[in-house]
């Protein structure tokens, strides 16, 4: 597990301005389109966080496992972060609905309220 870890601190400390850029504007367009929809701009961070950490981690599954699917890497990168961002999407929606389902559960009734 930790090398798994190793491995992925290098190959994100290792990578080139181009595909931080190509990150970035996804993210930053996703960030965008989220906080149109949500208020809170704290979780628009959250978000965000999530989005970039998506897009990492589907192009380093991607890296690793040697997975192309078009032509040109550039390409590659674009589609593996979108596909990763949109993974991360569903995970902190369903994080989002866990905490707020657990929220509820515990919060006292008051007795004669729904």
């Amino acid at each position: 597990m930790m090398q798994i870890v190793s491995e992925f601190v290098t190959y994100v400390s290792a990578l080139n301005t181009n595909t931080w850029l190509i990150i970035w504007v996804l993210v930053v367009a996703g960030a965008f389109i989220m906080q149109q929809i949500v208020d809170s701009k704290m979780l628009t961070v959250a978000f965000l966080t999530a989005f970039q950490a998506g897009a990492l981690f589907i192009n380093f599954v991607a890296q690793k496992l040697g997975i192309t699917v078009f032509s040109t890497a550039e390409m590659d990168l674009i589609a593996a972060s979108t596909l990763g961002m949109i993974f991360a999407l569903f995970a902190a929606l369903l994080a989002m609905r866990g905490v707020s389902v657990c929220l509820e559960f515990f919060q006292p009734k008051v007795p004669g309220s729904r």
